[in-house]
């Protein structure tokens, strides 16, 4: 079995999972923090790439940066109360920043 195989298959199983999951809920959002190179896009392999992943069931525009998704999320959150406070952690742009987003 090739390597684009391999993927495919990973793929479609997750896809399996994913529509058991979306079956059991009233919306999905799925975000990756890195995408993976593969050989007939980058010439490489198994290294990560920049091109993450979002996918929603929200009808809505979606985040047009990574940096917009916490923001995005936190717009559409069930219970707009909930404040997150500072627990000593960098800010998501200082995370996103350190591996490798600009």
């Amino acid at each position: 079995m090739t390597r684009e195989e391999r993927l495919r298959s990973v793929y479609e199983q997750v896809d399996e999972m994913l529509g058991w999951i979306r079956s059991s809920v009233d919306h999905l959002v799925i975000i990756s923090d890195h995408g993976m190179q593969v050989s007939w896009i980058d010439n490489k392999t198994g290294k990560h790439s920049m091109r993450a992943l979002f996918a929603t069931t929200i009808d809505d525009q979606i985040p047009k940066s990574v940096f917009d998704v916490k923001d995005w999320l936190e717009d559409r959150k069930p219970n707009k109360t909930v404040k997150n406070e500072d627990a000593g952690f960098d800010t998501t742009a200082e995370q996103l920043e350190a591996l490798g987003y600009k």
